[in-house]
């Protein structure tokens, strides 16, 4: 496949050798108020430990440890989903509610419109998650 790509679409084998530039662009023009919120929910995840990773996409980042506990995506203009992977049993909350994407791992999603709203709440929730997937 990556003989391929390199034949085919060049440019698919280096779109991920800028993390920043990624970050940057998915935050830029009607996003871009969003960008706070995706520095403060980073900031947070890093702090569950040298252990946690982040990998940046170009629709969305993710935090790990082992695996993926955390997705960060502004899926829309007005607020940054915070896509958990919680233990079962996990009960939903006046801003912790079910969630169910693509991918049946991540249980519940907070959805944050300001970085105020990245609180003790939202870091629990993202220890949890964190906890949880190590583990697993």
């Amino acid at each position: 496949q990556w003989i391929a790509w390199g034949v085919l679409d060049p440019a698919r084998l280096t779109a991920y050798d800028d993390p920043d530039k990624l970050v940057n662009d998915l935050y830029s023009g009607k996003k871009e108020h969003l960008r706070p919120v995706y520095d403060k929910l980073i900031n947070a995840g890093r702090k569950l430990g040298d252990n946690v990773d982040v990998v940046v996409c170009k629709t969305y980042s993710s935090l790990r440890n082992r695996a993926q506990f955390a997705i960060i995506n502004p899926r829309t203009q007005s607020a940054v989903d915070l896509e958990l992977a919680m233990p079962p049993g996990t009960k939903a909350s006046k801003r912790l509610e079910p969630w169910q994407g693509n991918n049946e791992k991540f249980t519940h999603r907070l959805r944050i419109k300001e970085a105020g709203e990245v609180d003790a709440q939202v870091k629990k929730c993202l220890e949890q998650a964190c906890r949880y997937i190590a583990k697993k």
